[in-house]
Parts: structure tokens; C-alpha cells; sequence
């Protein structure tokens, strides 16, 4: 249209080159760092680069393609400069793939939700399953019981 001006792209849309209005009720963070992945019911667990986060999901890509469904757990190890007590804080999320898209030939990209999240200290991944059994199950993986209770002090789910 003649003398209107398109609005500058957000940071969501700017990462992805799409001039589409970003739709989402929270607001999402571009950035690319390192993430684990886990898929339940596998005991290998899976790198990824994290390109952006929110506290309702997040979009990764990695060698591996995911299916719409799948449940996972996502493990991001927070940078020092937002853990001034030195605890090796990581951010576990656990939640379900919503879509996924071939990238590249062995490059997949991965859209989830999250259900829940928690930040955990390195104190607390050492009691869990994964320190002594390897991946043990996902419920126990995520620092839950079998019941679903909270099996740390210092990893409290978060809903969304």
C-alpha cells in the first residue's frame, strides 16, 4: 500500500526472516546455546541448539527428528553470570514436540511446550536417578517420584 510503512520485525519473527505479526502470549528470547534433550521411554539423550525460549516453549535444532507428541525433558545449563551462588543451575523443562521440520539434510528443527519447569542445583541433579543409574526413568529424571511428588527441595515445578 502507497505511503504506509511496514513495522520493524520483532525479535520472533526477525530469527525465523517471516514478516508475519508474532502471535504468541509471551514473549520469546533468540538466542543460541546448548541444550540436552530427552525423549521418555529413551535412554540416550540428545544435543540441541536452543534458538529461543519462553516460559510456555521453546524452538531447538539438532541432528535428531523429533514426532508431534513425543514427550520430552529439556535440561539448559544457566550461564555463571546468572548464578551468583556458583551451583551449576540448570533449567529443566519438561513438555511435548508440537511440530517438526526437516531443516537440512541431518539438521531437524523442533517446536515444544512446556507443562512444567524447574530450576535445579548441581546438589540436586546428584540425587537424582541419573547420577547413579543413568538416564533411569523420565518421571525420576525430571527430580519426581513415582507419584509425581517432588523428590528434591530445591526443584519446584512451575506451571504455566
Amino acid at each position: 500500500m502507497a505511503g504506509q510503512q511496514m513495522p520493524p520485525p520483532d525479535a520472533a519473527t526477525a530469527a525465523h526472516g517471516s514478516r508475519v505479526p508474532e502471535r504468541r502470549a509471551r514473549v520469546r528470547i533468540s538466542l543460541n546455546w546448548p541444550v540436552t534433550i530427552r525423549v521418555e521411554g529413551e535412554r540416550q539423550a540428545i544435543m540441541a541448539d536452543l534458538h529461543d525460549i519462553s516460559g510456555a516453549g521453546a524452538y531447538c535444532v539438532s541432528s535428531r527428528r523429533f514426532e508431534c507428541g513425543e514427550n520430552i525433558e529439556m535440561e539448559v545449563l544457566l550461564p555463571r553470570e546468572l548464578d551468583s551462588q556458583n551451583r551449576g543451575l540448570r533449567l529443566v523443562c519438561r513438555g511435548s514436540v508440537v511440530r517438526s521440520e526437516d531443516i537440512r539434510q541431518g539438521e531437524h528443527g523442533m517446536a515444544c511446550v512446556f507443562a512444567d519447569h524447574m530450576l535445579v542445583s548441581a546438589d540436586a541433579m546428584c540425587r537424582r536417578s541419573v547420577c547413579t543409574e543413568g538416564a533411569g526413568d523420565f518421571a525420576h529424571h525430571a527430580g519426581m517420584g513415582s507419584a509425581g511428588q517432588n523428590s528434591g527441595a530445591q526443584a519446584k515445578p512451575h506451571e504455566n
